[in-house]
């Protein structure tokens, strides 16, 4: 099964973590479901980590998995929380390669971060994964290294164009559900630029509808430090949310005291609002031609300059493998 693009949460690979779950009943009010709960864990290829693992505490509850449980390398963990044999829920988590920024570097970015009873450890960790995932869909790439599984269309070419921005390499892949062999696996060639997994010459991957099932660790190494700098100017700027005028956040147009009326800079589909941070996130985005514009100078939602790029690969006319009349490349 594939991965889903954004897990209910992230842990770091290499270290040990604590899954948690509340129950809640219709209307998302905490509600005990009644009966000791137990978790079952499994990686993204079905292998049981652990059957049954106890929780600790009430609702919402926890549960504790060691760094070797958790693993080494990216992946998506799934979470069964059960009361004897019924299913509650099944949870996602997300194992990734790391983090953009650790909390006590939040902390000593600016020195109001400091005082924990304000701003708690928890809350911190919790928008940091929210300026993550913002940036990682601003930007359309990871900048930590992460896991997905996709299903593919293949071509009868050998090359294969992946939906996922640098991929870093092919863990698992499989060919109308036959796996293919450890030597197989090495010998496929990953550009990362171009989003292209190569077979070698002479092979390919055969055409079919969704018939090609990978798994891919894909994104940066690690943020650059530019980036980091501008995730946590975000950070500091979402923590102080609470404090801000709601009349100010509404506002298009500010005039101050002398009667200068200042055009104030808002947060859209791909942008935050801060030019100092937008300015960086387009440094690294891959969802923005080189120029910014698309090729027809139109981009989202219809405006010109709008910085969107085309989604789909160049058309080619060279013939396919699988076409009625064959010739090689021209």
């Amino acid at each position: 099964m594939p991965t889903v693009d954004w897990a209910d949460q992230t842990v770091l690979a290499r270290t040990a973590a604590t899954l948690q779950w509340e129950s809640v009943d219709q209307d998302g009010a905490r509600v005990a479901p009644g009966g000791a709960v137990t978790v079952d864990v499994s990686r993204s290829d079905g292998t049981s980590i652990v059957t049954a693992l106890a929780t600790a505490g009430s609702n919402p509850y926890t549960a504790a998995l060691t760094a070797a449980q958790v693993g080494a390398s990216p992946d998506q963990l799934t979470a069964t929380w059960k009361t004897g044999a019924t299913t509650l829920a099944t949870t996602v988590v997300d194992v990734a390669g790391g983090a953009f920024f650790s909390v006590s570097e939040a902390r000593t970015s600016d020195p109001v971060l400091v005082d924990e009873a304000r701003y708690p450890t928890a809350t911190v960790a919790r928008v940091r994964r929210v300026v993550e995932r913002e940036c990682e869909l601003i930007c359309g790439v990871s900048f930590v290294p992460r896991w997905k599984l996709v299903l593919i269309d293949g071509r009868g070419e050998s090359d294969l164009t992946v939906p996922v921005a640098l991929p870093r390499t092919v863990r698992t892949a499989s060919v109308a559900g036959v796996a293919l062999t450890a030597p197989e696996l090495a010998d496929l060639t990953i550009d990362g630029p171009s989003r292209t997994v190569w077979r070698p010459d002479g092979v390919v991957w055969p055409y079919g509808r969704r018939n090609v099932l990978l798994g891919i660790e894909h994104g940066y190494a690690s943020p650059p430090p530019d980036l980091v700098e501008a995730c946590l100017w975000r950070a500091f700027d979402l923590l102080q949310t609470p404090l801000r005028s709601r009349d100010l956040d509404r506002a298009l147009r500010m005039t101050v005291q002398s009667g200068t009326t200042y055009d104030l800079s808002k947060p859209t589909a791909l942008t935050t609002g801060l030019p100092a941070v937008d300015a960086v996130y387009a440094r690294y985005s891959e969802t923005r031609s080189k120029s910014g514009v698309l090729a027809g100078g139109m981009g989202a939602g219809g405006g010109a300059g709008s910085p969107m790029a085309a989604a789909s690969r160049t058309l080619d006319f060279d013939p396919q493998y699988g076409s009625m009349f064959h010739g090689g490349r021209r």
